[in-house]
Parts: C-alpha cells; structure tokens; sequence
C-alpha cells in the first residue's frame, strides 16, 4: 500500500472518530456536524481506492462521481451500499445547501453505512482491516511518534506495563507547557516556595505559624494555574484524571525522574490500549492547535532580560478607557 494512500485512510478514520464523538453531546448542532464528518470519511476512503490504482479522474468532483471513476475502472466488482450512500450524501446536502437539521435516528444510520462501507472497501479493494489502520501517520511530532510506535511493540509483545510507561512518556513530550497559557509568577515559585534560603526573609520564615497556612495558599495558586491552563489546552479533565490513573507516576527532579506504580493495578492489554488511544487523541487534538510540545525556553521575565525592552512613545491610553465615551478621541 502506498503512504499516501495510508495517509488518506488515517484521515478516513479520524474523521469517522470525530463524527461519532460528536453523537456524544447529543445535539442538534452535533447531529449536523457528524453528518459531515462521516461524509468526509467516506470521501477520504474513496480517494484512497483512487490514489492506490491511478485511476484517472476530475480532481474536482464531489463523491457520488468519483465512486463512478471507480466503478468504471473496475470490471469485476462494484462499490457497495450505493443507496445507503445516496443517502449520505442526500443527508449532507440537506445540512449544506438547505439548513436541514438531521433526525437521531438518520444520523445514526449513516454512522452504521459509513462504517460498514470503510470496512468493506478497505478489505475488498486494499486488502486490510480498516479498523487496523494507524492514526499515527498524522502525528508530526517525531519522538511522540516513536514512543507510541515503541509502546504498540510491547503491547504486542505482552509487555503491559512497559507500554504504559511508553504512552506516557509519548504524553508528556507531547504535551504543551503551562507557560505556553498562562504566566508562571517566579515569586510564588521560588519567593513563596517556603524553603529556607529561597527568597523569603529570615523574618517570615521565623514566623512558624504562617507557614502551613501559606504553603496551603501557593499549592491551591498552583492547582488553579495548572487547571486553567488545562482547560485552555482543550483538555477533558475527567478522561485525563482516567489516564492518569491507568498509567505509571511520573515524578521528575534536576535531571530525570522515578517512575511508580500501583501494586493494587493490574496492567493489561485493555488498558495499555486505552492510554495509547487516549495519547494519540490528545496529540493530535494539540496538534490542531498548533500547540503540540510548545514549551517556552524562559519565564517572560527572563525573556526580557535577556532581550531587554526598547519604549517606543509613551501615550495617555489605556485599554479600559476606550468604551468610557463615545465622544472620546483617538491622538494620532
């Protein structure tokens, strides 16, 4: 098979993926949404088949006539579920053209037509298991690539545990920083770390009895950063605190980390292959973004003293005085 035709059959999936977690939120804005999605599977797997065997074609053409290119140039067997694709693509039409919301009940019977189709043309026309098809040639960040692809080799070689391990390395590479959201204050990293020597004065530090209370306030200025920025990344914090509780800790210091894992867990095939599709679901949901192992090399504060500022003009402006008036000037 060739990459590129491995390539579109990864989209094919991915798009099926995505119109099937769009039936999630139950919605009409999602039946409609998964309606598109499921077409664009089955017009990624069609344009596989042509990418395999040349078929010569208008690269211009919507679905139902390359399916025709397709059946033309082959003499011995046709595409399948026809009508179920007439259907599909009727389906689609009504939402793009005609502002047609599609009931539950069509919409779930084109995720049955799209999956039953990718299924057998994949099989019949490219000899494989559709659902076997790697999402891992969409991934562009080569290390979390390779940590995956490790970590599917030990899952084959019943190795569970080591393959948890692998995904979550995979995760944490891909993973963005926090500072790529939000601004981590060096004062209460250091300043409020509440170890001797770190910034606090001798003073505060004498003081024995502020320093649980203010520990407790540093540690909750920290949790509150770490869930915004989460929640800016687009993370589910319900199937991250799943992830985290299939796969090995991670505690990391100066220059490595120590791995542990829960002797009351049972690492098993189902759940390697959980963290694995829950990885490469993330990745590639950062990787939309744009965001995927963007880690900034210092603090801003750092930044600037490196590249220290250079003021332009000063300005009586301010960006709350801008809706006070409306009779309000703007200096040129």
């Amino acid at each position: 098979m060739k990459e590129t035709t491995s390539r579109l059959l990864a989209y094919a999936k991915e798009f099926l993926i995505a119109g099937e977690r769009e039936l999630e939120q139950d919605s009409n804005v999602a039946y409609m949404q998964a309606i598109l999605r499921f077409h664009d599977a089955i017009e990624f797997c069609v344009r596989a088949v042509i990418e395999e065997y040349n078929i010569n074609h208008d690269r211009n053409s919507d679905l139902l006539p390359l399916m025709k290119f397709i059946n033309s140039f082959f003499t011995d067997k046709k595409l399948p579920l026809a009508s179920q694709m007439d259907f599909l693509n009727a389906a689609r039409g009504k939402i793009k053209h005609h502002a047609s919301v599609p009931s539950h009940e069509d919409v779930q019977r084109c995720r049955l037509y799209t999956k039953d189709f990718l299924e057998q043309v994949t099989k019949n026309y490219i000899n494989i298991d559709f659902f076997t098809v790697s999402r891992l040639l969409l991934i562009e960040n080569k290390a979390v690539r390779e940590y995956i692809e490790l970590a599917e080799n030990k899952v084959k070689e019943s190795d569970y545990l080591e393959a948890l391990i692998l995904a979550k390395k995979a995760f944490y590479v891909a993973k963005p920083s926090d500072e790529a959201f939000i601004v981590k204050d060096r004062f209460l990293l250091s300043s409020f770390s509440l170890v001797p020597g770190s910034g606090l004065t001798t003073e505060i530090h004498s003081l024995e009895y502020l320093r649980e209370p203010l520990g407790k306030i540093v540690d909750k200025i920290n949790k509150l950063e770490e869930s915004m920025a989460l929640l800016m990344m687009g993370v589910d914090t319900l199937k991250l605190r799943r992830f985290e509780e299939i796969t090995p800790h991670f505690s990391f210091y100066f220059n490595g980390c120590h791995i542990f894992w829960s002797s009351e867990i049972q690492p098993t095939e189902e759940l390697a292959r959980e963290a694995i599709t829950y990885v490469v679901d993330i990745t590639l949901s950062w990787q939309s973004r744009g965001i995927v192992s963007h880690r900034p090399e210092r603090s801003p504060r750092y930044r600037i003293l490196r590249n220290p500022l250079r003021e332009i003009r000063n300005e009586d402006w301010a960006y709350w005085k801008e809706n006070e008036s409306d009779d309000t000037e703007v200096n040129e």
